[in-house]
């Protein structure tokens, strides 16, 4: 079943009052089991304000693997190859022998990243197949398709989604991102996905207090993810990555000084938690750069650069163990 958008032309939109006495909303959404077009979701970023590019974001590379996935359920799909132009997957067959396991070479499978063209040689009559599954997945879009839109909205604007529990589902939205939340709430129900929001007001001290904890554990959590992606850095990086990491501590220092729920000591101790995530990137870049050759200096120099690398050593700068975060993008390409 497809659905397609609903105007809202006759039924002006109003979101949850906005006043100056709440500090942030609850929002929950229901997630559609219908699907929709293409057209209907880049007319839905349109009309609520938004760019309609976000609508082309779901990358062919993508369908082909849940395409594939789908069409060989018992076998194994890896992607074996990728760059700016295309993207290839093996589909491997899992057999088992006698002292263990062994897996066989089925076919590989490119796709085209700018025009969702499908080759594949080792076997034409099928990638025919998979280029039809293709071109129908690149057409349409799910409602979980809809709701990682409006996710990437908010990413790209800067807007820290707090969980209100653990399983997900309930998440806590800052007074200052109303702005871009009453657009993606436009946008989705022009699609058909409800989106509630329960002000929290002001002045109620166990309410302050949970979004107090709420925003501290938020904060902690990217923390402890950026420090663990910098560690994961090697040599093999790429320059940027390297920038990319020094703008995203720059960038969670930015957000925790503007955070009006956080309370001062809990703001001083996040700021001194990126301090040694700094510290750590220089440690990092030290170490892959290598260090000056303190032989060809004087002594004094020699204990002077002794002095700088200590205080580069902060508590953080240990190699960590490899943990992501999508919300900070942290997958970098080598």
């Amino acid at each position: 079943m497809t659905t397609t958008i609903k105007h809202l032309d006759d039924t002006p939109f109003a979101g949850p009052k906005n006043g100056p006495d709440v500090i942030g909303h609850l929002v929950v959404w229901n997630l559609p089991q219908t699907k929709t077009t293409f057209a209907a979701v880049a007319a839905a970023l349109t009309e609520a304000g938004l760019d309609e590019a976000e609508a082309r974001a779901k990358l062919p590379q993508n369908v082909l693997r849940k395409v594939l996935r789908k069409l060989d359920t018992n076998k194994l799909v890896d992607r074996v190859a990728s760059d700016e132009s295309s993207v290839s997957y093996q589909v491997s067959r899992k057999l088992r022998v006698d002292d263990g396991l062994e897996y066989e070479r089925d076919v590989v499978v490119s796709l085209s990243k700018s025009d969702a063209t499908v080759s594949c040689p080792d076997d034409p009559e099928r990638g025919q197949e998979i280029q039809r599954l293709v071109n129908e997945s690149c057409g349409e879009r799910s409602g979980g398709d809809i709701i990682t839109i409006g996710d990437r909205i908010f990413r790209k604007a800067n807007v820290d989604k707090e969980r209100w529990r653990e399983a997900g589902g309930v998440y806590y939205f800052p007074a200052r991102s109303f702005e871009i939340v009453d657009k993606v709430e436009r946008f989705y129900a022009l699609l058909g996905v409800r989106m509630s929001r329960m002000p929290i007001p002001k002045g109620d001290p166990r309410a302050e207090s949970e979004v107090n904890q709420l925003v501290v554990a938020g904060n902690e959590r990217r923390i402890s993810e950026l420090r663990a992606s910098i560690q994961e850095l090697t040599i093999d990086n790429r320059p940027d990555t390297f920038e990319r990491r020094a703008e995203q501590i720059r960038h969670r220092r930015l957000m925790i000084e503007c955070s009006v729920e956080l309370m001062a000591a809990e703001r001083q101790r996040l700021l001194d938690a990126l301090d040694e995530a700094d510290q750590d990137l220089i440690a990092v870049v030290d170490r892959i750069t290598g260090a000056p050759d303190l032989e060809s200096g004087s002594d004094d120099q020699g204990q002077a650069q002794d002095g700088q690398d200590a205080a580069q050593d902060g508590p953080g700068a240990t190699d960590g163990a490899n943990v992501g975060d999508p919300a900070l993008e942290t997958a970098d390409a080598s």
